[in-house]
């Protein structure tokens, strides 16, 4: 699981000394930074935004970023998020508390702006205040329960469970979801690093969203060519060039694409009618670069 800390405006700009020591010295994996929601700066967004993602990730730091409310994605929160050379987040949470009305509109908004949308939320707001716009259900659930009061003494430590336990009694509670990604599992809480000490929450994610990465387009060199190629994030898909469907009807061609989805799921024979180009496409094997006029395999 990932060691997770997020904070607002209102924590100010930590230096890059407590970054590096987010790592170095509590092991922390990645950082949620508000975007936007307002803080003791005029105006909805964080000032300190860019030059934090950009400290975050000189640190080696997974990025991720809120919204509140949520629906002012839609009111200049996304613009504010991805000017040229900042860098980019990995998702962007929808935050759903006190002062926020979801609308169906706003995955789709952050969606278009090519982020992942994720929601975020508290068992009993979501539960009696929003209850459950459809479109919400399908989204990743960032969820907010404290495991320790606020009067217990250990309310005030940074500590990291072992155990993932976001819902607690709020199991089947808490609209369409029966899972979350991650786990907010305690409030403000005085974190040192790097000599200086900032207020954070603490998150344990079991997953971490990722936003999927299109191969570029074939080439006109590569158009009869079915080649393998690392992205971003490091994993393999294929790039199949345009002129690879009019080979289809080659008795080759059928035999060696068999060949080849064998070798992905583990091998067998595999029928002509399973092919299925889009998860060809994405078949991580290494037989790197065929060309599908002559079968030989090239470099």
């Amino acid at each position: 699981m990932m060691r997770v800390v997020d904070f607002s405006e209102y924590q100010g700009l930590p230096s890059q000394e407590w970054f590096n020591g987010l790592v170095t010295e509590h092991g922390v994996n990645g950082v949620v930074i508000q975007a936007w929601g307002g803080g003791p700066n005029q105006g909805r967004h964080n000032d300190y935004y860019h030059v934090a993602m950009q400290r975050a990730e000189n640190a080696g730091l997974s990025l991720a970023t809120y919204v509140w409310p949520s629906e002012d994605v839609g009111r200049g929160a996304l613009d504010y998020i991805k000017p040229m050379g900042s860098p980019s987040p990995d998702w962007v949470g929808l935050d759903v508390e006190a002062g926020s009305r979801p609308l169906d509109r706003d995955p789709a908004l952050v969606k278009e702006a090519g982020h992942i949308p994720v929601a975020y939320t508290f068992p009993h707001y979501w539960g009696t205040t929003i209850g459950n716009p459809r479109v919400w259900g399908t989204l990743p659930l960032w969820l907010s329960r404290g495991y320790y009061s606020n009067s217990h003494p250990n309310r005030q430590t940074v500590w990291w469970p072992s155990f993932y336990d976001p819902f607690g009694s709020f199991v089947g509670r808490i609209g369409a979801w029966s899972r979350t990604i991650g786990w907010q599992f305690q409030g403000t809480t005085a974190l040192t690093a790097g000599g200086q000490t900032v207020g954070v929450d603490l998150n344990i994610f079991r997953e971490w969203p990722t936003p999927t990465q299109q191969p570029e387009p074939a080439k006109e060199a590569d158009e009869d060519t079915m080649r393998l190629v690392k992205t971003a994030d490091s994993r393999s898909v294929w790039l199949v060039g345009g002129g690879v469907r009019k080979h289809i009807s080659n008795p080759q061609t059928l035999g060696m694409l068999q060949y080849m989805m064998s070798i992905e799921q583990g091998g067998g024979e595999v029928p002509v009618e399973e092919l299925d180009w889009e998860f060809l496409r994405r078949t991580t094997t290494e037989l790197g670069l065929i060309n599908l006029v002559g079968w030989k395999p090239n470099g």
